[in-house]
């Protein structure tokens, strides 16, 4: 066998990943051999594995590395292969990072910059999959690395570029021994890792914040005085268990929540960020399974103590999962909490140092009744713990909170604040230094400008962000900025004066129909669906979601309003010739919804075949049912109550059955067949229940 490059048939040799090296030429190469004779070599559990990188000169090592894994049967994502010239990049990422199982992060100058994508990309990698694995592909000073991952380590490739130039042959071998150094973490430790974390996802449903990490990592400026704070209480002060911290709406608590969370990984091990309108990020159940699976990534006391309690191990098969989800889908709020974290935490080895579980935006899981089961949570069951299990939390000023939590001291923003009003005027200098129209200013009238836009603000940095905006989009001038509204009414008024900028007298046929029906959505809601239930078509849906731009946010699971002072407005008084009623909306989402539930088809074994959209059939339709007729047909909940039963949700399944039993009691009587009919669904679940 000779060499294809150079001929040679004296220096060649097989390495251990069965490559044949020349060590004349350098060149690697598989001989060619029939397919029937040699398969290749893959690896016994292929990963979806995210590549973080910097657009830099490293590009060609990190294809290679991407080729070689992915000849191993491994699936690769990397922006520039996955993302069009026209995508959104964040949103892109985003979906990358929620679609793989494992993180490979390459550090170099570029990639460490900060502020930087790549830096983003990290926190958010290591939010999501609990940890990343870094491959040093240039010298980087120490302070440039995240400090995230300063205690991890990593393979050197630092100095491959120097290898491959001075002599090929020996940069192949270098080459290959970190090639396996790779393969064994991604197949062996990696493996173990990601397989019971896979196990665990699909069990526990966790919710992703992806979105709200990419939405607010970038154009973070100033609260180190708030970050002090934080430091304060949680070396300082062993004995207070919750950092509570209150302001008013557009103070920028979830930018602070969410950088918080990034720059003190080491303490804050659980995260959850409310959500108003959202049925999974207002749901307490919910936010105990999310903090659970969180848990379960950072720490293997706690994962090997949670996985036997739920019957599943790292190769857990689909009997063993379904039987742990519906196990769990049986108990209560207090139950779940018990059986998830007060149990297994119980027996965990002392932690020496406060750790954190932070919970974002409180006031938003209020429901239509004014409950706060989670504020609840945290002021009851939560304080269960062990010590050394603390809380931080922000709301607004809500009456379902503060009635919860007022035995906890609340650290307070005030518009007035000095330290406030600082930050507000670093976010002007330098926001605003993107502004032309604001940059031809001389100092002095950009200071005075800078003190008239902050002090109108009334401490909002939301104000401040829609200011720029408005300056940007040329929504507003610059001699009009003076004359504008103080306070939460001058963002209501730049809300009207934005969009009567970009929509004008065409907002109802051109953007009205998306944006009400995203509004209505009880939690965010993918394109394609909206697509649907509007039932129009894509490239037309496409145009109405680029026309809004960012006044949607969008994450993994799809598509939601920026702000919750944008949606205040949209269904209030002030929104004017904008003002968008979400019931119609809600009415028509559930219509569309029960259509497809009405549409269900037998597998011919007494089962129901998976219905198209079946997660948002299962989640959202429990919800708006109530909004449409089905809500006092005794039959049609009954069937449904039927239909959710069977995939597990027992808890809302009772409620529709005693619901349905209620009402043809007193249409029929008790003693009518079809009540009777309800008695027995009812029994029947109860039994199943236990």
């Amino acid at each position: 066998m000779n060499c294809p490059q150079c001929d040679s048939s004296e220096t060649l040799f097989k390495n251990k990943l069965n490559k044949w090296l020349c060590t004349d030429c350098g060149e690697t190469f598989e001989p060619p051999v029939p397919a029937e004779v040699n398969a290749p070599s893959l690896a016994a559990n292929p990963k979806r594995i995210f590549f973080s990188y910097g657009h830099d000169f490293n590009q060609p090592l990190i294809d290679r590395f991407k080729a070689d894994l992915e000849k191993r049967g491994h699936s690769v994502w990397i922006d520039y292969k996955q993302l069009g010239t026209w995508d959104d990049w964040k949103g892109g990422i985003t979906r990358g990072i929620h679609d793989s199982q494992l993180a490979v992060a390459f550090l170099s100058i570029h990639s460490t910059r900060d502020p930087g994508v790549c830096r983003n990309e990290v926190a958010m990698a290591l939010h999501h999959f609990g940890t990343v694995y870094p491959i040093l592909v240039e010298k980087v000073p120490w302070e440039s690395i995240p400090a995230t991952i300063q205690h991890l380590q990593w393979p050197d490739l630092s100095d491959w570029q120097r290898r491959q130039q001075s002599d090929s042959a020996e940069f192949e071998r270098f080459y290959e021994e970190r090639l396996l150094e790779i393969i064994s973490k991604v197949e062996g430790e990696a493996t173990r890792f990601a397989s019971e974390a896979e196990v665990l996802r699909r069990v526990l449903s966790p919710a992703s914040f992806d979105g709200k990490l990419s939405q607010h990592l970038d154009g973070f400026v100033g609260r180190e005085w708030l970050f002090e704070e934080f430091e304060q209480w949680l070396n300082h002060k062993p004995d207070s268990r919750v950092f509570w911290l209150k302001a008013g709406p557009g103070f920028g608590k979830t930018a602070f929540a969410v950088n918080l969370a990034n720059r003190y990984r080491a303490a804050v091990v659980g995260t959850w960020f409310c959500e108003q309108g959202s049925v999974e990020l207002t749901n307490p159940v919910c936010a105990v399974r999310s903090i659970a699976f969180q848990l379960a990534l950072r720490w293997d006391d706690y994962r090997t103590r949670l996985l036997p309690r739920l019957g599943l191990f790292a190769g857990s098969g689909e009997g063993q999962i379904k039987e742990a989800i519906e196990t769990l889908a049986k108990k209560n709020l207090a139950d779940t909490f018990s059986h998830l974290i007060s149990e297994p935490l119980a027996g965990l080895i002392w932690r020496e140092h406060k750790l954190v579980i932070l919970i974002d935006a409180l006031d938003e899981a209020t429901d239509e009744a004014g409950r706060n089961e989670l504020s609840a949570l945290i002021s009851g069951r939560f304080l269960e713990l062990p010590n050394w299990i603390s809380f931080v939390a922000t709301s607004r000023p809500d009456a379902s909170v503060v009635g919860h939590l007022q035995r906890f001291k609340p650290f307070e923003i005030d518009a007035e604040d000095e330290r406030n009003t600082a930050d507000l005027r670093l976010y002007c200098r330098q926001a605003f230094a993107t502004v032309p129209a604001i940059m031809s200013l001389d100092e002095l009238e950009r200071e005075r400008l800078y003190e008239s836009v902050v002090g109108r603000s009334q401490g909002m940095v939301l104000y401040l962000r829609m200011v720029v905006e408005g300056l940007r989009e040329g929504s507003l001038r610059v001699e009009e900025v003076e004359r504008m509204e103080v306070g939460l009414g001058g963002l209501y008024g730049r809300y009207y004066a934005a969009f009567e900028h970009r929509f004008g007298s065409g907002y109802q046929g051109s953007v009205q129909p998306l944006l009400r029906l995203v509004l209505a959505a009880p939690g965010p809601i993918p394109l394609a669906l909206a697509t649907e239930v509007l039932g129009c078509e894509k490239e037309e849906a496409r145009r109405m979601r680029a026309q809004l731009g960012a006044y949607l946010g969008e994450s993994a699971g799809g598509l939601s309003i920026f702000h919750k002072t944008l949606a205040e407005w949209l269904e209030g008084d002030s929104s004017g010739v904008f003002f968008t009623d979400s019931h119609s909306a809600r009415v028509g989402l559930g219509e569309f919804l029960w259509s497809i539930f009405a549409g269900r088809e037998d597998d011919g074994f007494g089962l129901i075949k998976t219905l198209k959209w079946e997660l948002f059939v299962l989640d959202w339709l429990l919800l708006l049912i109530r909004r449409t007729s089905r809500w006092d047909d005794w039959k049609a909940l009954s069937a449904f109550a039927d239909f959710i039963k069977k995939r597990g949700r027992y808890v809302e399944a009772e409620a529709l059955c005693r619901r349905a039993l209620e009402g043809r009691e007193k249409a029929l009587g008790a003693e009518h067949p079809d009540t009777l009919a309800s008695v027995n669904s009812l029994g029947s679940l109860l039994r199943l229940k236990g």
